[in-house]
């Protein structure tokens, strides 16, 4: 009884001493075997398999079970997630994945200077025999740093299985900031604009670029230094309302023109009612700065 407690002692102040890892939600895993040494800084002579994958895609292990398996070997671990997921990496291309995703975000934001990516699946399952087809990533997900989105396996004609990944993004971008106060209505320009270096964290809405500068106003009055998104902005209108504009029509083989009146203000491609000067109303295609199209 006294040696048992001799013992018991000994290892309470072990464990008093010892440091406590915390355990990430997943880990992906190169090879057959979870080793503690894919988890935690070992020693190799102290390192011990944990599971071995037998052809599974991953394995899921309640924190309580690791704890004490952990525990057997003098070692403290801990999470903030109730489960820890283990994948096999060779089931799924990672580093394909993440070249889409880096091509999805550079997309929306071409000045995007992207430092490290890290993309994680937050399912599992033998898709080793399929090929990537697509990557759906929402509109909401390309404003933020960290996210989930959806691979779907199969080919381009046939999706036949999607799993849910993670991604966490490390970058920088170029972002456009009112130099001054800008009032409501005010055209943007170079004048009342700069361009900064900015930690991509968190957009509520996706940042305007400089190439629409003098073609934008402001929607409601801007701070200096504000990040201007394009929520904030609206397109100067190419036909105002009232405006007298040209229309082309092509008969016979002829290009004809005239002169009618916009009915509404109106962007580049939009269809809109005009009006001739005999007072008769029709629909055009608005085409380019003062210019329409009868289709």
């Amino acid at each position: 009884m006294k040696k048992l407690l001799i013992l018991f002692l000994a290892l309470c102040a072990a464990t008093i001493g010892a440091q406590t890892y915390i355990l990430e939600e997943s880990y992906l895993i190169s090879g057959d075997e979870i080793r503690a040494s894919h988890i935690i800084q070992i020693d190799a002579k102290n390192d011990f398999v944990i599971d071995r994958f037998d052809g599974r895609g991953g394995v899921q292990y309640p924190i309580a079970k690791l704890k004490r398996i952990f525990a057997t070997h003098g070692v403290i671990v801990d999470a903030g997630a109730p489960i820890i997921s283990f994948y096999f990496a060779d089931t799924v291309d990672i580093d394909l994945i993440e070249k889409m995703v880096i091509e999805k975000f550079l997309e929306v934001y071409p000045k995007m200077q992207i430092n490290h990516i890290a993309v994680r699946p937050l399912s599992f399952t033998d898709i080793s025999h399929l090929e990537i087809a697509q990557i759906d990533i929402s509109q909401n997900a390309l404003k933020r740093s960290k996210g989930t989105f959806v691979v779907w396996f199969g080919d381009e004609n046939t999706r036949v299985k999607r799993l849910f990944f993670s991604y966490e993004i490390d970058a920088v971008t170029r972002v456009l900031r009112a130099s001054r106060l800008i009032p409501s209505g005010a055209l943007l320009s170079q004048e009342n604009t700069e361009e900064t270096l900015l930690a991509f964290d968190q957009f509520s809405s996706v940042p305007i670029d400089q190439t629409l500068l003098e073609k934008v106003m402001a929607k409601a009055r801007m701070q200096k230094g504000e990040v201007i998104t394009q929520t904030k902005v609206k397109l100067l209108p190419d036909v105002e309302k009232n405006q007298k504009i040209r229309v082309e029509v092509v008969s016979n083989g002829v290009k004809l023109s005239f002169w009618a009146i916009a009915q509404k203000t109106a962007q580049i491609g939009e269809r809109i009612e005009v009006k001739d000067d005999s007072g008769k109303k029709f629909w055009v295609r608005i085409t380019g700065k003062d210019l329409a199209v009868i289709d």
